[in-house]
């Protein structure tokens, strides 16, 4: 069986890399959105050229001008509704709180007199955290 002092420096291990984890993946979202919110008005504004464009089309354009503008138009909207997308997803755990994380120790102190049942406590702490 595993010593649990090792036990307790691989959880915590697992926990620091997770905690990075999540910091890497809170920058790669703000990364997306910032670049999301440019595209999703941009891909808005040629939209409006194009219905704008079409609408000021001669009588005379060919099947082929408005098949083409139809194409753009359906792209620019798809475009936009991608953008929007990546900004509204976001649906990711909040870290591990410092004020959760006082209150774990404070019951994890609370009447131990044993190091064997202190050891299993601060184990069952750290796993928690990793859930």
């Amino acid at each position: 069986m595993i010593d649990m002092n090792t036990r307790i420096e691989m959880r915590e291990m697992a926990l620091r890399e997770l905690q990075a984890e999540h910091s890497e993946l809170w920058e790669s979202w703000k990364v997306v959105e910032s670049k999301a919110q440019p595209i999703a008005a941009l891909a808005g504004v040629f939209l409006a050229g194009v219905f704008t464009y079409l609408g000021q089309l001669p009588s005379a354009a060919t099947g082929c001008e408005r098949w083409m503008l139809l194409a753009i138009a359906v792209l620019l909207v798809g475009c936009a509704i991608s953008a929007l997308g990546a900004i509204w997803v976001k649906d990711i755990a909040l870290p591990y709180l410092s004020s959760e994380g006082v209150k774990e120790v404070d019951d994890l102190l609370r009447e131990v007199t044993d190091a064997n049942e202190m050891a299993q406590r601060r184990e069952r702490m750290i796993m928690g955290s990793l859930r």
